[in-house]
């Protein structure tokens, strides 16, 4: 059975929202909800917070060492030089032995975990796949030419 890792890269100094991360939601902060729900994935061996970031690294510390039930089993210091998130990740998993890596935004505090099991099925299911994604149909029109959603385009088989 392939081993899957769940990386969650947590910037403090986002550009449009700095702290954005520790912001409370519903009295947690936003990324105690990520951990906590790609924890929940049935896919998902382990989840790391990667952050460069110690106010991050503390909060999240100090929730684990308090949860009554686990949801992240380790915070790793990455370099503030980091570009992107996916950067990040790399780093955080350099010395990690895994067959799957799963890149789960900080910022996603409603993510599903059955979204996070989507993108890996098929990784389990076709060894040979390099990498997965989810998507949806775009809804409104605005949304095509937005610079602020994402768009994936695929062939005629996804």
């Amino acid at each position: 059975m392939a081993y899957v890792v769940a990386v969650i890269p947590a910037r403090y100094d986002s550009v449009r929202f700095p702290g954005k991360l520790l912001t409370l939601l519903d009295g947690k902060p936003i990324i105690e909800h990520v951990a906590r729900r790609t924890a929940l994935a049935k896919t998902v061996d382990r989840t790391i917070v990667a952050t460069d970031d110690d106010r991050i690294a503390d909060k999240i510390n100090e929730i684990i060492n308090n949860a009554d039930t686990p949801f992240c089993d380790e915070v790793v210091m990455t370099s503030k030089e980091h570009k992107t998130g996916t950067d990040r990740i790399g780093q955080a998993i350099k010395d990690i032995e895994c067959d799957i890596v799963v890149n789960v935004q900080g910022d996603e505090a409603a993510i599903e975990p059955w979204a996070i099991d989507e993108a890996v099925k098929p990784l389990l299911d076709d060894p040979d796949l390099k990498m997965s994604t989810l998507s949806t149909d775009i809804k409104e029109e605005g949304d095509l030419f937005s610079p602020n959603v994402v768009k994936v385009v695929t062939d005629i088989e996804g």
